[in-house]
């Protein structure tokens, strides 16, 4: 997080909840400083760990911490809410657009962002933008809270074993002959200037990527829903 974001939000939950604010007691002892206690909240948001997580780094306790987190988001709910926890407008939506021609060069395309992540093939059955029908909007609702289990367990699986799709991947094989420490590979006698086995590979790639396949199934999960 950039420093001019960071302080903007410290002013903002400073300015709605005095809690955030450094006292004297009565000893003339400090308490933890208000860059302190937002640091241990955005922390906890961030990472998504316990409030002890941080207790020796930021010299804030298990049960200092809890109340750092509960009251900085109440903080920011009621601070910002009204700019950026709202439905957006029709001039959102045009700034929106002409934004996004700007930085990727397509022009009116005012849709879910997942129209550019998410192909339309059968393995990745996408959801609704504005659904008109109940059947539609019960499927659009369903649809996206499976595929934030998804991407949840996908992120724990990432945080658990260190996964990342940047990194190499290691085919298993039955073969012993086929492994990583040597340069003997197996290759089956080519048919037709293609092995069968890429056949098989190609023809389940093109069958995974037919639109009309994605249009179907995906009437047929509305129905069934």
């Amino acid at each position: 997080m950039r420093r001019p974001l960071f302080l903007r939000i410290v002013n903002a939950v400073v300015a709605r909840d005095s809690y955030f604010m450094q006292t004297t007691d009565v000893v003339g002892q400090q308490s933890i400083s208000t860059l302190q206690k937002c640091t241990s909240a955005l922390r906890q948001l961030a990472y998504g760990t316990t409030a002890d997580m941080f207790d020796e780094y930021l010299h804030v306790s298990e049960q200092t911490g809890r109340e750092c987190l509960a009251r900085f988001c109440r903080a920011v709910i009621e601070e910002f809410k009204d700019t950026y926890l709202r439905k957006p407008t029709t001039d959102d939506v045009r700034m929106l657009v002409h934004i996004h021609e700007q930085a990727h060069g397509f022009p009116g395309m005012p849709g879910s962002i997942d129209y550019e992540i998410y192909p339309r093939w059968p393995v990745f059955v996408k959801t609704i933008t504005c659904p008109t029908k109940p059947k539609r909007s019960l499927f659009a609702q369903k649809q996206e809270a499976t595929q934030k289990d998804v991407e949840l367990a996908f992120g724990v699986l990432q945080a658990r074993w260190a996964m990342d799709e940047r990194e190499n991947v290691t085919l298993w094989s039955d073969d012993p002959l086929a492994s990583t420490t040597s340069n003997y590979t197996v290759t089956a006698p080519p048919v037709q200037g293609v092995p069968p086995d890429m056949r098989n590979v190609m023809a389940r790639s093109a069958a995974m990527r037919q639109d009309e396949a994605h249009t179907r199934l995906q009437a047929d999960l509305i129905e069934e829903i």
